[in-house]
């Protein structure tokens, strides 16, 4: 009995939403279920969703949310961090001029959408099958710890945080790339965008304003999380960089097969993780709240 509470507790909830999101993917694609086989593209967004459930399950399970507001923060951090959030920026780039944009915008971002919220939909649903307490009205009076302009403040500071440490994981892209003789690492590279001589094309001001918008998008669904969420510095960051990871760079990375290397793969990992943590560092700085540490009751050492 206890197999069975534990494999419908633990691990059907993160199976079932793998599931639909590729299901919803595959609708929205129009291709169907084109056989179920290792190398195949439902197996694929198969394990993405996987990795974004496992992800999201302990902010989403252990808070007590309410479980329209478990969804909503759900579809946030899907939306502002995932693919659908670089193909507006991609786009946006391409209506500036920029260099090379034109290839990085998919033909249609509605399979990513339908993905998304059907993703979102189930984690509410399963996650939070009780509901909770936290609901939209809660997250108001939370959000009351600083004023408007506080908020803006805080909020475009980690934006522009986010964007320095995309302009310098990119610098450091371009550089590995050179260095091991790998193709790019990043799809979207700003310092490249920036380094590249484009003529009468974007402007680098087009192309930084382009990529704080993204930034933006990118940080904002944390607010909810960081509203509810207390801990260690360190463990407001690790919490912050995960999902970013993950959601924003790993989960992605599955869908889009094949990888040109191992090395390739490692080296983007390792740049991909190393600007989660530093935005994630930078956002539990600012908008984390962080719980203090009483050393004086551990009595003296020894």
């Amino acid at each position: 009995m206890n197999s069975v509470a534990t494999f419908r507790g633990t691990l059907l909830p993160p199976l079932l939403i793998g599931l639909g999101y590729a299901a919803a993917q595959a609708i929205g694609r129009g291709t169907g279920w084109e056989g179920l086989y290792w190398q195949s593209p439902f197996m694929f967004w198969f394990l993405s969703g996987l990795i974004m459930a496992l992800a999201m399950r302990p902010v989403i399970a252990r808070i007590p949310w309410r479980r329209d507001t478990a969804f909503g923060v759900a579809a946030a951090m899907l939306l502002g961090m995932g693919p659908v959030a670089e193909w507006c920026a991609a786009r946006l780039l391409e209506i500036a001029g920029a260099k090379g944009s034109a290839a990085l915008v998919p033909p249609n971002v509605v399979p990513e959408l339908l993905g998304l919220f059907m993703a979102a939909g189930l984690m509410g649903g399963l996650f939070r099958p009780r509901g909770g307490e936290i609901g939209w009205a809660g997250l108001r009076v939370r959000l009351k710890r600083h004023t408007p302009a506080g908020w803006a403040l805080r909020l475009g500071g980690l934006a522009l945080a986010a964007l320095g440490a995309g302009i310098v994981i990119g610098a450091v892209a371009v550089w590995s790339a050179d260095a091991l003789l790998v193709p790019p690492l990043l799809d979207i590279n700003p310092w490249a965008l920036l380094a590249e001589p484009n003529g009468d094309a974007a402007a680098p001001m087009q192309i930084l304003a382009i990529g704080w918008l993204r930034a933006l998008a990118l940080v904002a669904p944390l607010v909810p999380v960081a509203l509810v969420l207390r801990g260690t510095r360190l463990q407001v960051t690790l919490v912050f960089a995960l999902l970013l990871f993950v959601i924003g760079d790993f989960a992605p990375m599955i869908e889009d097969q094949p990888f040109p290397s191992p090395l390739w793969l490692t080296a983007r990992v390792a740049l991909d993780a190393l600007k989660a943590g530093l935005i994630g560092w930078c956002a539990a700085h600012l908008i984390g709240q962080i719980r203090k540490i009483d050393i004086s009751a551990a009595g003296p050492p020894g």
